[in-house]
């Protein structure tokens, strides 16, 4: 489409010259420039609209077969180079914008839910959705995010409620701030909800159940939350509070206990999670072990400030790991040796037959696919060479593969349908992955480059791969 790219050709230039106007914000006026930039920051909404009609094209078109995946997602993000977040979130407002109407609700007392009012509160007006393509013109991209998260909370016998309190959302959207909107939107999905919880489906709340983990903050802590119902919040209170009083679930018999509650629940929390584990690793050995992979490099320069990459994606100091009680007494610490780079020796005091993972934990630290830092702990063990062709299972021919990344490798290794393949790479060892074209990508996120492997890599302490002489270290845990 000629028109098409002479217009992005001309939107990629003007931005270019903008740039270049506030290359030294110090030589620009407020007064001269206000005005212009809320001019252009009002033009700029438009560009969500862009965004949910191609990936409405996207998934009409089936645009992942491009970039060998199976969902319109995994192209709009290694296409667009966004996040995974960010494409379900574009993909969700081009169906509310372009997608057929659904059917109306049945009737009340239909013959599937006899005596219900399947009525709508929000019933969508006529010409409400061609009207709220052209709101969605003016609204921008944080409005719009809002209320795709706000009907995200939708149940799913509420689902039809959804285009109606969009098109209403999308009209609110031009007259409210992002905090406004939020309320709006958040008590039409609340009365939706209210009005179509079904009385003959006691499970419409413990369908959404689900745990959430907040990134890293800035002092170390995350926060966890968790959306339950009101049947299991009241077994997890009563669990907590059993113990839960001054001088409970400590080791000392000191009646000196200065935790406040919420501490001492903590702990109690901790401790039933700790007797599930305890009772997990005795029946499957080693079912949720933490691990942590180091070198020699890492013990002798390390300080209470080094962190150390473990399975779960999850850096831990020192600190951290007493708190957890690997100080000689739990799970697992494996070392590779810096002149060859494969695992030399494993500590651990329980008998497991995690080895695999520990392997994939000290070389990839994360999911091998190129972009990917799913933590090895979620990821699932892949033949490199499969099973079924003859592949065998030993570490040289092991790689470990999140699920999603899983299904996108392409076993037949011929290029197939525009998938690729994950493979070692013959001259360092380092697994990648090979496109159809033959070319090679490594996965270079930060999560790799925090596995033993990259940290020998990357201080050219592998002399082993060029130096066939260079004797091994000695192993940290020799074998008895």
């Amino acid at each position: 489409m000629g028109k098409l790219a002479s217009l992005i050709d001309v939107y990629t230039d003007a931005l270019e010259q903008l740039c270049a106007i506030f290359e030294d914000p110090s030589s620009v006026s407020l007064n001269d420039v206000r005005g212009e930039m809320e001019r252009f920051e009002k033009a700029s909404s438009k560009k969500a609209f862009l965004d949910a009609a191609f990936a409405h094209v996207c998934v009409r078109d089936n645009a992942g077969r491009l970039v060998g995946g199976n969902w319109a997602s995994d192209y709009l993000e290694k296409a667009l180079d966004i996040s995974r977040a960010e494409a379900f979130r574009r993909i969700d407002r081009g169906k509310d914008l372009f997608d057929p109407a659904p059917p109306p609700p049945p009737p009340p007392g239909d013959a599937d839910s006899p005596g219900e009012d399947n009525s709508g509160l929000f019933p969508p007006r006529p010409g409400a959705k061609q009207k709220a393509r052209e709101d969605a013109r003016e609204v921008s991209a944080e409005k719009q995010a809002i209320i795709d998260r706000e009907l995200r909370q939708l149940t799913k016998h509420a689902a039809g409620e959804r285009p109606g309190i969009f098109a209403r959302a999308m009209k609110e959207a031009l007259t409210r701030t992002p905090e406004d909107l939020r309320g709006v939107v958040r008590r039409m999905v609340d009365r939706a909800n209210r009005k179509h919880r079904p009385v003959s489906d006691p499970n419409a709340g413990f369908d959404k159940r689900n745990v959430f983990f907040s990134p890293r903050k800035s002092d170390g802590t995350r926060t966890m939350s968790v959306l339950l119902t009101d049947a299991h919040y009241a077994l997890v209170k009563a669990l907590l509070d059993q113990n839960s009083g001054p001088g409970s679930n400590v080791d000392t018999e000191s009646t000196d206990d200065s935790r406040l509650p919420g501490q001492r629940k903590f702990d109690q929390l901790w401790n039933i999670m700790m007797q599930y584990e305890h009772g997990r690793q005795a029946k499957n050995r080693g079912a949720a072990s933490v691990v942590v992979s180091i070198t020699l490099d890492d013990l002798a320069e390390a300080d209470y400030n080094t962190t150390f990459m473990t399975n779960t994606g999850v850096e831990l100091t020192c600190f951290d790991l007493v708190r957890l009680g690997m100080g000689g007494t739990e799970d697992f610490i494996l070392q590779i040796d810096r002149a060859t780079g494969v695992p030399l020796s494993l500590g651990r005091v329980r008998l497991a037959s995690v080895e695999q993972r520990i392997v994939a934990l000290a070389i990839q630290g994360v999911c091998a696919w190129t972009g990917c830092s799913v933590p090895t702990s979620e990821a699932e063990i892949h033949h490199i060479m499969s099973y079924i062709r003859g592949g065998r299972t030993d570490m040289h021919n092991l790689a470990a593969l999140c699920r999603r990344h899983h299904r996108w490798n392409n076993d037949a290794r011929d290029g197939s349908h525009g998938r690729s393949h994950v493979d070692r790479d013959p001259v360092t060892g380092r697994i990648a992955v090979v496109n159809p074209d033959g070319s090679i990508e490594f996965n270079d996120t930060g999560g790799f480059h925090e596995s033993s492997w990259a940290k020998l890599f990357a201080r050219g302490r592998l002399s082993g791969l060029d130096d066939p002489g260079q004797p091994p270290d000695p192993p940290i845990f020799p074998a008895a």
